[in-house]
């Protein structure tokens, strides 16, 4: 954390340039008061109220016009994914000691408190970012990418039954981030559970990997139904060839 980092006054700051105002290079500014934010996040594992008060935050600026919205909002996606990322280690490491043959999705007692509830807080955060429509949003695909990249990491924990049906929904937007990042969340969903993936989730991550103009698409795509045991590894390889040999120009 930067020496003299004050978080109350951070959050003003970054509050003050979601407002009306005159100050140069708006952009810049709210981009780099998000990074101010971001560096109490090591603190903020244990801080479910700050945490809740940087999510607030997070949907004035989701929510906000003006220029610069979009990166900042980027940053502080990225940033709270790492959270989200660092809660998991600590409860992991936690559960090993209690309850290391116990399945890594079944919570217990003896979870750290603090991290568990910053989990349920970024995970609802996530899932109304998925929700969010706004019109012209020319970042919507990339926020709800976002956030099923957040809830991928989460669900290897806890329950986020919710986002399984909104990750299977983007399976059909070919041509967006969000359907690899969707794609990755369904992998991570029930790879952690050890779930075997029903007929309409198969169907779908199929067709992701058939139709994507996405080569990183494609490829993770198939990676992920070769994971869940979808479909061996020599189809996978078999399916990308095809997809390169339709997508080689003439």
């Amino acid at each position: 954390m930067k020496h003299g980092l004050n978080f109350e006054q951070c959050l003003r700051d970054a509050y003050q340039l979601l407002s009306p105002n005159n100050v140069p290079d708006l952009g810049n500014c709210l981009y780099r008061a998000v990074v101010d934010l971001g560096a109490f996040r090591p603190s903020l594992i244990r801080d479910a109220v700050k945490t809740r008060r940087v999510l607030e935050f997070g949907a004035a600026l989701r929510a906000a016009n003006g220029p610069g919205r979009h990166i900042a909002e980027e940053r502080l996606l990225k940033d709270l994914s790492g959270l989200a990322y660092e809660c998991c280690l600590t409860v992991q490491e936690a559960r090993k000691k209690s309850a290391p043959d116990a399945p890594p999705t079944l919570e217990s007692p003896a979870d750290p408190h603090e991290p568990m509830q910053v989990l349920r807080a970024l995970a609802e955060f996530a899932l109304t970012s998925i929700h969010f429509q706004r019109r012209y949003d020319t970042f919507g695909g990339r926020r709800r990418g976002a956030a099923f990249g957040m809830l991928g990491r989460i669900a290897r924990v806890m329950e986020v039954p919710d986002a399984l049906p909104l990750a299977t929904a983007a399976l059909r937007k070919p041509r967006s981030i969000e359907s690899l990042e969707a794609a990755q969340f369904i992998e991570s969903y029930l790879c952690a559970r050890d779930l075997a993936p029903d007929d309409q989730i198969v169907a779908r991550l199929l067709k992701l990997a058939e139709v994507t103009p996405s080569r990183v698409t494609a490829s993770t795509t198939l990676e992920a139904l070769v994971k869940i045991g979808a479909i061996s590894d020599s189809e996978a390889w078999e399916r990308f060839d095809d997809w390169k040999q339709q997508r080689r120009p003439f």
